[in-house]
């Protein structure tokens, strides 16, 4: 049978809708099994993760039309560079929508989607003809929402990531986000609204369903104390038959002292994870405890250890000296920088300042201070430092200066020269130099200190 009347055969077959996506279902479910993540954010705490049917609100009545609006799935992931996506698509385990949603002019087509237990992907094409009202021709910008949350205080945004290829008459989007809750809601149906494309106000809808499934859960139960009131608790292992995922959790009560692991190793020296590839799923801060997960690469099964290298990063408070005297010291409280002020000079608009950096920097640290000193020093309305906290950095509009013209005097010596504009975009209103504080932060020059390694047994 050529594929012509091939076709016109399909076409004269009447499909219930319910049939086809009842077919669908089934086959997404028969080839279900945990995937590797590329990307661990966020991780379901109790022992389970799930897999995504997507329900689309389109739905052609014949079985032709069906498969006609059924592209090749790992293409679409292949666009955007998405591996994951591509290895899913050829598991059977993405499902293909082609929602399609026109608003004020401006069609959205959400073409498929999946989610991996850890961050949900979904992927589509914006069209509109004409000139959009904002951005670039290259640009495209989306204000939306996930479930019933309304602006930034929505979880589903805080690090959502996205990329975009443009096309005739418009953009396909690619859009990630991370699954903001411990556990997995049963029976999840997940709504999206955008509320703006590129300045066109709308109200584009649709939602996604997601069903769960077990991991099976190993109890790796350890706590590890610090110094600072500091711990580190290794919880639980969740087995697949593809990737473990460790679960732990880390309590630094102290701002200025902070534990985190660097890697994990075990007892056959396989490297399991390294402290960059964890990811904060939940955060308390009444307690202080932030709980991560992290991807194990490998898991030997006569491994009967394994051993964690935690590391303490810290910090310190900015420091502050009155700009009265001429020459000064400002001294970190934790290590052996410190900044030299070597002479004050005021002259007209312009505040001059001579100084030196001492103390120990690694080559990188050197040459980040160079790149930074532009910005790291801030003269500050002495009447204002108080106004200076955790929620707010900065000091009123009109009280600081925080930008000068760095020169570099003696590179080996650290010896630099930094110009202040008083009447600058950033200005001190009635400036006067003996109500003038200078301040600094050393901290993020400040060296990792390596932590006593300990080991925990795994329960078999």
């Amino acid at each position: 049978m050529d594929k012509e009347k091939w076709i016109k055969e399909v076409d004269s077959i009447e499909v219930p809708k319910e049939a086809v996506f009842q077919a669908i279902s089934q086959g997404i479910k028969q080839a279900e099994k945990p995937r590797r993540k590329k990307r661990m954010i966020i991780g379901a705490l109790t022992a389970a993760a799930a897999t995504l049917i997507i329900g689309s609100g389109f739905v052609s009545p014949t079985a032709n039309q069906v498969l006609a609006k059924t592209p090749i799935l790992g293409e679409l992931y292949k666009k955007f560079d998405d591996k994951l996506g591509m290895k899913l698509a050829e598991e059977d385990m993405v499902t293909n929508l082609n929602e399609t949603i026109t608003k004020n002019g401006v069609t959205l087509k959400v073409t498929s989607a999946y989610f991996d237990g850890f961050q949900v992907t979904i992927v589509g094409e914006v069209y509109k003809k004409g000139k959009w009202p904002a951005n670039e021709p290259d640009e495209i910008s989306f204000d939306m929402n996930f479930e019933n949350y309304k602006g930034d205080e929505d979880p589903w945004i805080n690090m959502k990531s996205e990329s975009f290829n443009q096309i005739k008459d418009g953009f396909e989007f690619h859009w990630t986000m991370n699954y903001p809750y411990e556990d997995i809601k049963e029976n999840m149906v997940l709504p999206v609204t955008i509320h703006y494309i590129n300045g066109v106000k709308g109200d584009w809808k649709f939602s996604v369903p997601v069903e769960q499934r077990e991991f099976t859960e190993v109890e790796f139960a350890h706590k590890e104390a610090f110094e600072y009131g500091s711990y580190i608790e290794t919880k639980r292992i969740l087995e697949g038959p593809e990737t473990p995922i460790l679960i732990y959790s880390i309590a630094s009560p102290d701002e200025n002292n902070k534990v985190y692991l660097s890697k994990a190793v075990d007892d056959k020296g396989n490297e399991l994870f390294t402290g960059i590839n964890s990811f904060l799923v939940d955060d308390s801060s009444e307690d202080a405890i932030e709980t991560f997960t992290s991807q194990l690469n490998i898991l030997d099964k006569e491994a009967n250890s394994i051993t964690f290298y935690p590391v303490l990063d810290r910090s310190e408070d900015t420091l502050y000296h009155d700009m009265s005297e001429s020459g000064f010291v400002l001294a970190s409280k934790r290590t052996d920088l410190a900044l030299h002020v070597n002479s004050v000079k005021q002259e007209k608009d312009k505040l001059i300042l001579d100084y030196n950096i001492t103390g120990t920097l690694d080559k990188a640290s050197r040459s980040d201070l160079v790149n930074n000193l532009g910005y790291d020093l801030t003269l500050v309305d002495k009447k204002h430092v108080k106004d200076i906290d955790e929620d707010n950095p900065f000091p009123p509009e009109g009280h600081s200066v925080s930008r000068n013209k760095l020169k570099i005097l003696d590179r080996e010596k650290l010896h630099f020269q930094s110009v202040f504009d008083l009447n600058g975009e950033e200005k001190i209103e009635d400036f006067k130099l003996t109500e003038t504080v200078l301040s600094i932060n050393f901290s993020m020059y400040f060296n990792s200190v390596k932590l006593e390694p300990f080991t925990v047994e795994l329960r078999k």
